[in-house]
């Protein structure tokens, strides 16, 4: 690309107009201390059209940084014999391989090849020699991000919303999905955990006929959101706890029973008894810590005794749940757990 040295003003500068933006940064206190030591290394690229006043095509935040400086003009170049695309390929480049990009800005290069484009093959075909992730998938997901509502793009670019759940979070109702990212952002959840909070608020909500947002919006869970005394691990096992409670109503009760009998059961240090995860299966587990082969033997007849207790019986036969719902595991609709 052929461009010219000139020396810019601020009032020369369209700073409006972001058809080439790609980076998510903005704030260019952190070029300022060299731009004052040393100057600026790189001149930004404008694209002067026909009404006269250029277009930032590279280096938006290093022209802030010299203005904030205190600069009152900006060495840039201006290109010559361009056109839109070629000024898109050169922001893209620009950022693309001083760093690596973002998911938004990563959209943010897709939507704006696309505009200029149309030809979804085409840009394919470019995507290696612009620095850009490869393949028709990664092409129709990333190019999404762009229009997603903005808490979803924070997320993103601060890394507490992973892609596959920002995709997720983009699917759903604006207010929905700006809800959940917020909150995700807010109690730095891993990807497992915030996809249980989103499928358990999707399920009860289908199930109750619902939207997503009546049940986030409940009592319950604000008072678990909003609690002053509680820290961001705290609020988020209180959440998990109470949206699996509401969505798995047998499971709970399950858990209360298994525990009430644990404490009939009376089991002394040393051995533990687990029950199946989610009560979805009649398979339990003891299982037994020792230091000598005499305290081995010694814990095994604990658990020969364990295995003839009325209390035990009592317990795996108690959670036969009365009337469990239909879509239950099997080990709740059968007479007795084994």
């Amino acid at each position: 690309m052929k461009f010219k040295m000139e020396m810019i003003n601020p009032e020369d500068i369209d700073s409006t107009d972001l058809s080439f933006q790609i980076t998510t940064r903005e704030d260019p206190d952190d070029l300022m201390a060299s731009i004052r030591a040393i100057g600026v290394i790189n001149p930004p690229l404008l694209w002067q059209e026909d009404h006269g006043r250029r277009i930032i095509v590279c280096g938006r935040r290093r022209i802030a940084a010299c203005f904030k400086a205190g600069m009152a003009s900006v060495e840039c170049r201006i290109a010559e014999e361009a056109n839109r695309l070629k000024c898109v390929k050169t922001a893209i480049s620009d950022n693309a391989f001083q760093r690596q990009l973002n998911w938004v800005e990563i959209s943010r290069a897709l939507n704006r090849l696309m505009q200029e484009i149309r030809d979804k093959d085409q840009v394919l075909s470019m995507l290696p020699d612009l620095g850009l992730p490869e393949g028709k998938d990664i092409l129709d997901k990333a190019i999404r991000i762009a229009h997603f509502t903005q808490p979803i793009q924070d997320g993103l670019i601060s890394g507490q919303i992973p892609f596959a759940m920002a995709l997720e979070l983009g699917g759903l109702e604006p207010e929905t999905g700006s809800f959940l990212a917020n909150l995700f952002q807010q109690l730095t959840l891993s990807l497992n955990k915030q996809r249980e909070i989103l499928e358990w608020a999707v399920e009860i909500a289908a199930r109750e006929s619902k939207t997503p947002m009546d049940i986030l919006l409940e009592n319950g869970i604000q008072g678990v959101i909003k609690n002053p005394d509680w820290d961001r691990n705290q609020k988020g096992t209180a959440l998990r706890k109470h949206l699996r409670t509401r969505r798995y109503p047998w499971i709970q009760k399950a858990e209360t029973l298994f525990q009430e009998g644990m404490k009939s059961l009376k089991i002394p240090p040393g051995i533990r008894l687990s029950p199946p995860k989610d009560f979805e299966s009649d398979r339990y587990a003891f299982q037994i810590e020792f230091k000598k082969q005499s305290q081995l033997a010694s814990r095994l007849k604990t658990l020969e005794r364990l295995s003839e207790a009325q209390a035990l019986k009592d317990l795996l036969d108690g959670l036969d749940l009365d009337s469990p719902p239909a879509h239950a595991p099997s080990s709740f609709r059968s007479k007795a757990v084994k």
